[in-house]
């Protein structure tokens, strides 16, 4: 039974260990289990047919460095007839099909151990992989030349790591080789099946949406960590790329982040001088966890310059770092900059108390004037919450809407009024702010409530996960998934989904020109629409909630005059053209140019006293 609403953005990859013990029933009533719960995908089409054989070829060869083309292609690329064919057999509970392309990637390994011995790969020049070759080879002399081409890269990572590790390099990349190959070819007939089942249910789940997975015990242990928001080592949220993990955000007040040293995007090669090629990212982040107190030596790669950077691992419990706040002076008073790094709730606090403990504190000490919402790196959490934060700012109404096919459209509202702030607004977001962040942050532009100001968009994430584990947290020792169940809007009726928030005055800062974002994902949801909720009739509600919840005044759409966004614009775009952002500008200072830029906005913006907006 599903039990975890989730709807945070993690970018994170699984990598398999231990097949689960499955059976070939248990397979079939996975599927149906989520394609029962899937927001929009509720049969085994021919679309999602092709898209899982060509999961399950990649889940065997990810470098397309041991097939050829004309041996799987035909395979993977089947027409209707053979599609339809493939679909009764699965549905009967026949997996020979996938069978047979776990032999034919046994006779590929053999073929690729020979070329191995070839002597061209025994005296290459280190030379850098320009782009990852997304065909497989046409024949046998281009996958040699591709084999090459690896190597060399393997040789020119190993200079990056350190001198004369070559050897090493190359003695460490072949015994991972051998131990994947070994997962593959050396089983037992029953292990097979359950490597063949669960390997379907992977590429099944990745065939349905960008947010869907299937986890083993293993995989799914590990990711209760992060749905937990408790990370253990050096503070870092990461992404496997093809030779090393790419670093996403630095966890405010963890150890990578206060070394001073770690950067947002630079790519962890080696740990402890062990190249991290290769490897599933649940096997690199067991290299850099350790003992509290201990150091951990991370190799990194930064704009082609490569150095060494040693952290102290230590355990980072994200709550102790879920907010920070300044108090910025001006004329008109004080301005509260609150970043919010995530959505949370516990028995103790919540990110709604935290913040008016947090203003109501500094109001004691003087008048606040305006307030800078920052979510800039916030990749969501629980949407009641969202809620909440935006009832700090409007009135009674509707803040989000979920649909899905079980429960239909259902609102969140906010029920607090007065707001506990009515001043000067202003929203911070980025090409990182997902989910929750982006409820926010469209609720508060489409009441017209706030001037959001940030990255030309936000991560676009407008669908919302649920986990099969249970309320104890027991997991199956069958695997676990995650379901994408449906979509969220704001008061417009509008999704974030694909396309984000957009700033009313674009202030774009170190992500803004990173290929980050919903529309970058393989098969990713279609966003869509549903009516308006500004006038909000409560009629889903019964007539005793109905009549408590209009107590209150209900938040009225306002507008921002689009003369008075000009102006700010404007002035804004003169302020950019002033920083003249030097090429080595640090990832810190530059998000600190884009703040004080929010400063002025905000300060620009309260002085328009023409305006007819009443907070």
């Amino acid at each position: 039974m599903i039990r975890f609403l989730f709807t945070a953005l993690v970018i994170f990859s699984l990598g398999a260990k231990e097949p689960p013990r499955l059976k070939v029933h248990d397979v079939s009533h996975r599927m149906e289990e989520m394609l029962r719960a899937h927001a929009q995908v509720h049969e085994v089409n021919n679309e999602i047919l092709d898209r899982t054989l060509y999961h399950f070829i990649e889940e065997m060869d990810r470098t397309k460095s041991y097939f050829l083309d004309h041996e799987v292609s035909p395979l993977i690329k089947l027409d209707e007839n053979g599609l339809n064919t493939l679909k009764n057999a699965i549905r009967r509970g026949d997996f020979q099909y996938f069978s047979h392309l776990v032999q034919l990637f046994k006779k590929a390994v053999k073929r690729h151990n020979t070329l191995l011995l070839d002597s061209k790969l025994s005296s290459l020049t280190p030379k850098k992989l320009e782009s990852k070759e997304e065909l497989f080879a046409q024949s046998e002399e281009s996958l040699l030349e591709k084999l090459c081409q690896l190597k060399a890269h393997t040789l020119f990572m190993a200079d990056q790591i350190g001198p004369n590790m070559q050897e090493k390099i190359l003695s460490w990349s072949d015994k991972k080789r051998l131990k994947f190959e070994e997962e593959w070819v050396s089983l037992s007939k029953e292990n097979e099946e359950r490597l063949i089942y669960s390997t379907f249910l992977k590429s099944f789940a990745r065939s349905l949406d960008a947010h869907t997975s299937y986890f083993t015990p293993d995989e799914a242990a590990d990711f209760m960590i992060h749905v937990q928001q408790r990370l253990y080592g050096i503070g870092a949220m990461l992404r496997d790329d093809f030779d090393g993990l790419i670093v996403l955000k630095l966890i405010e007040g963890g150890p990578a982040a206060r070394s001073g040293k770690v950067q947002v995007d630079d790519k962890i090669i080696a740990v402890n001088g062990e190249p991290v090629m290769g490897l599933s990212i649940q096997d690199a982040v067991s290299l850099i966890r350790g003992e509290k107190g201990t150091a951990v030596t991370l190799t990194l790669l930064r704009k082609d310059e490569h150095f060494t950077v040693p952290v102290i691992r230590e355990e980072v419990i994200v709550e102790e770092s879920r907010y920070s706040y300044d108090v910025i002076d001006s004329p008109d008073g004080a301005i509260l900059h609150f970043a919010l790094h995530s959505f949370y709730e516990d028995e103790n606090t919540s990110s709604s108390k935290d913040f008016k403990k947090v203003y109501e504190s500094v109001k004691k000490q003087k008048p606040v004037f305006g307030v800078i919402l920052d979510l800039r790196e916030n990749s969501g959490g629980l949407m009641s919450q969202a809620v909440e934060i935006a009832g700090h700012f409007i009135h009674r109404g509707v803040v989000a809407s979920v649909c899905d096919r079980v429960h239909g459209v259902y609102h969140m509202r906010n029920f607090q009024s007065p707001p506990t702030f009515r001043g000067p607004l202003v929203v911070m977001i980025d090409k990182a702010s997902a989910s929750s962040s982006e409820i926010v942050a469209q609720c508060l532009k489409d009441y017209g409530r706030a001037v959001l100001v940030g990255d030309s968009s936000s991560f676009g994430k407008g669908s919302y996960q649920v986990l099969s584990i249970d309320n104890q947290g027991s997991i199956d020792p069958k695997g676990e998934y995650r379901i994408t169940r449906g979509l969220y809007y704001t008061v417009s009726g509008n999704s974030p989904q694909l396309t984000g928030v957009t700033p009313h005055v674009e202030i774009p800062g170190p992500l803004n020109k990173m290929e980050i974002g919903e529309k970058h994902h393989k098969f990713a949801l279609p966003s869509n629409s549903i009516p308006a909720s500004y006038v909000d009739q409560m009629l889903d509600l019964n007539p005793i909630s109905r009549m408590r919840a209009k107590r209150g005044q209900q938040q009225q759409r306002l507008f921002i005059p689009d003369k008075i966004l000009g102006f700010l614009n404007k002035a804004s775009n003169e302020r950019q053209f002033k920083w003249k952002k030097g090429e080595n500008i640090s990832y810190e200072d530059e998000k600190k140019l884009v703040l004080g830029e929010a400063v002025e906005v905000l300060k620009h913006w309260g002085k328009f006293k023409e305006s007819s907006l009443v907070y």
